[in-house]
Order: structure tokens, then C-alpha cells, then sequence
């Protein structure tokens, strides 16, 4: 009786099954595949969680937010986009939220930049703010990370941070 090696039994499937089993494993490897939804209309709300990606530029807005994100578990791809208010409301409004990731976008011209309030384990990276009344403001939010954000230009406080720990 011969035996085989997992070598040989590959080589004897078709292409299109070792394809097929070799996803399984991927899959079963790294999780759950992630959808993107595309944003490509401002304002707009996130409601559930998942990866959101900008993919057009709001000027002039004057609704009392850009984006809010309303759900925890977020990151939001702003691709360098603008979200540009009219001196009124939150460019980004992140409210009782958990583990929101914004990154890579320009918010300019709100009284708020990006508003965090009593969110914990969120993220804003590579962003850059300016000529908002406050660029950036963290109030009773914990355990927060500021990374290589840009916030200059701001007529009030660049970066407002008020009973917060470990950011």
C-alpha cells in the first residue's frame, strides 16, 4: 500500500480546489472578512460597526455634524478628504463610543474639529486639523491615542483635553 505526503495529495487536486481549500484556510486563519461600506455623501451617520471609507470631499457644510459615529467598533478611511463645516457644530462627532478609529482626514472650519466625548480605546491618526474654534477635543475619554495628527491654525485650542486619563 502507498502512502502519500500532503505534498503529494495538493499536486493531485485540481488548481481550482487547492484555490478553494487554500481560502478556507486564510478565512479560518484571519476571521471574518471585513465589508467596506464607501461614504459618498456628507453629512452622514455611522450607525453600525464596521470600516467606512471617504471617498468625497464636503465643503461648506451646514448641518451640526460631517460625520458622526454612532456606533463603537468603527475606522473610518477619510483618504485625505475634506470635511469642511460652515464655523458651526462637530466635524466629527464621537459620542459614548468604544475602540473608533479616524484617520487620514482633513477637518476644517466647525467650532469642533473632532469632538470625543466619553469614548475610550479610539484613535485618531494622520489627520490634520485646522481652523476650527477647537481642533481637537477629548473630554471624559480614557485610554485614548493621538498619532501624528497635524492641528495648527485654530482659533481657540489646538488640542482641548479635559478629565481624561492615559491618552
Amino acid at each position: 500500500m502507498k502512502t502519500h505526503g500532503e505534498g503529494d495529495i495538493m499536486k493531485s487536486l485540481s488548481p481550482s480546489l487547492s484555490v478553494a481549500i487554500g481560502l478556507i484556510v486564510l478565512i479560518s486563519v484571519m476571521g471574518n472578512a471585513v465589508a467596506v461600506t464607501y461614504i459618498d455623501h456628507l453629512p452622514y451617520e455611522i450607525t453600525k460597526p464596521g470600516y467606512y471609507v471617504l471617498t468625497v470631499d464636503g465643503i461648506n457644510l451646514t448641518s451640526s455634524y460631517g460625520i458622526k459615529i454612532s456606533a463603537d467598533n468603527v475606522v473610518l478611511d477619510g483618504q485625505g478628504h475634506v470635511v469642511d463645516g460652515n464655523g458651526d457644530g462637530c466635524g466629527i462627532d464621537i459620542g459614548h463610543r468604544s475602540n473608533v478609529t479616524v484617520k487620514n482626514l482633513v477637518v476644517r472650519d466647525w467650532d469642533c474639529g473632532i469632538h470625543l466625548f466619553k469614548s475610550n480605546y479610539c484613535k485618531l491618526v494622520n489627520n490634520t486639523v485646522l481652523y476650527n474654534e477647537i481642533g481637537i477635543y477629548l473630554g471624559d475619554s480614557n485610554d485614548n491615542m493621538l498619532i501624528n495628527n497635524t492641528v495648527l491654525n485654530n482659533n481657540g485650542t489646538g488640542i482641548y483635553l479635559i478629565e481624561s486619563n492615559n491618552n
